[in-house]
């Protein structure tokens, strides 16, 4: 689960003008979380956020690959990562699955 400074540090960048975020390294990657919960993981230097049935599609239909280790992260579009308004819509949808997981 390599990944640069570079990277992690332009996607906590990018998650924090959409959301409050901590970060911390793990496993070789970087756990982030918001309100508590953990949604994204940075692993070889790509994002994945947090997935169950009421959010999978929208990575599907972008055409984003799952993450090798476990098929609850999906990898975040590039263009949503640049657009911090609907980042944010994904991020919430992402919290709500990483809620439900917590229940």
């Amino acid at each position: 689960m390599p990944y640069t400074k570079a990277f992690r540090e332009e996607v906590e960048e990018k998650l924090s003008a959409a959301k409050m975020i901590r970060s911390r390294p793990m496993f070789g990657g970087v756990g982030i979380y918001a309100e508590e919960l953990m949604f994204a993981i940075i692993d070889d230097d790509k994002l994945f956020f947090k997935v169950n049935d009421t959010n999978r599609q929208d990575y599907i239909d972008k055409g984003m690959d799952r993450w090798a280790i476990a098929n609850t992260y999906y990898e975040v579009p590039a263009d949503i990562l640049d657009d911090p308004a609907e980042l944010g819509v994904w991020i919430d949808k992402c919290l709500r699955v990483a809620e439900s997981k917590k229940k």
